[in-house]
């Protein structure tokens, strides 16, 4: 006897939402929507990019601002040099400030070299898999506002951090999903889905199952809400609670009322549980892809110009960050 198949939901049955912090840096998406190199380079580069001018650039340095261990820093530039976003030049003593041999690190948000990402305005294709989201994520033109908490913790690895990064950089049409997260990730299917679980362990991410009489959707629907400094188990339970609680009154015809949140700052959301259902998202058949097409029609981002932050006198190894001027 035949199977049946199983019919494919168009309705999105997850929610993705952001609560922000004060205290921001900008980043480039050109680098953090990067497939070729992986969340734990773009988590370091991400970092590489917050430092000031003046920072003292040693790899026992970035080890020592990173949870991540000297061999896999090392690991890390190695993957950002074979892509372009870093150039490494050993200044003999007449090139050098301090007399000596010494390394000259320059850091690119862009690179030719890396043709895993959109070179015009970006719009991205619309991913409903098993577990597809709305994603409320607020990002300026072609930069993403990202906590610098977040790219100056210790806490936890490059990896996730890089994550995250991807995840702050998604546009607000992005629907939410796994399947899509792992078709923008070098990483694999079980990397993506342990990065999600890791966070959730560590306070950065709080994951609410609502059930479906619980749902506006009257199915199961999966709640994601990304933090940028980590949140207690008490506050992830009473987050989950809130969610729960607004969900059931927009199922009943109302519109939930915000509550008083002892979370305080963290509790911030750009947008709250949706007042009304989602509209129906087409499948698409195309899953994965960065939507690049009818480039013609789009304003080309990159130019040729370039800021560079001036690299700090008196050292063993000086780095620069060079920045695309991206903006129109």
């Amino acid at each position: 006897m035949d199977k049946k198949t199983k019919a494919k939901k168009t309705i999105p049955d997850t929610i993705c939402r952001v609560h922000r912090s004060g205290g921001y840096a900008v980043l480039s998406n050109c680098f953090v929507r990067s497939t070729n190199i992986g969340c734990d380079s773009i988590g370091l580069l991400g970092k590489i990019n917050d430092l000031p001018p003046t920072w003292n650039f040693t790899i026992a340095g970035l080890v020592a601002i990173c949870e991540d261990g000297e061999t896999a820093i090392k690991s890390q530039l190695a993957e950002l040099e074979q892509w372009g976003y870093v150039k490494k030049t050993l200044l003999m003593p007449n090139e050098s400030p301090t007399g000596r041999i010494s390394y000259l690190y320059d850091f690119y948000e862009y690179s030719e070299l890396d043709d895993s990402i959109p070179k015009y305005d970006i719009e991205m294709e619309t991913f409903t898999a098993d577990n597809a989201t709305l994603n409320r994520v607020k990002k300026d033109s072609n930069f993403t506002i990202i906590s610098a908490k977040l790219l100056r913790t210790n806490k936890i690895r490059n990896k996730l951090i890089g994550f995250m990064l991807k995840v702050l950089s998604l546009p607000n049409s992005w629907n939410f999903s796994m399947s899509g997260l792992k078709a923008i990730c070098k990483e694999g299917k079980t990397a993506v889905h342990n990065a999600v679980n890791k966070l959730i362990d560590k306070g950065y991410l709080v994951r609410t199952k609502l059930l479906s009489n619980e749902s506006v959707n009257n199915h199961f629907e999966y709640v994601y809400s990304f933090f940028d400094e980590p949140v207690s188990k008490e506050e992830a339970d009473e987050l989950e609670a809130e969610t729960r609680r607004k969900a059931i009154t927009i199922r009943e015809g109302g519109k939930a009322k915000a509550a008083v949140s002892s979370m305080g700052e963290k509790q911030r959301v750009e947008k709250p549980y949706l007042d009304t259902p989602p509209a129906e998202t087409p499948l698409s058949e195309n899953q994965g892809q960065y939507n690049n097409n009818n480039t013609k029609q789009k304003n080309q981002l990159l130019c040729d110009k370039s800021s560079i932050i001036p690299a700090a006198a008196k050292q063993l190894s000086t780095f620069r960050v060079l920045k695309n001027l991206l903006r129109e």
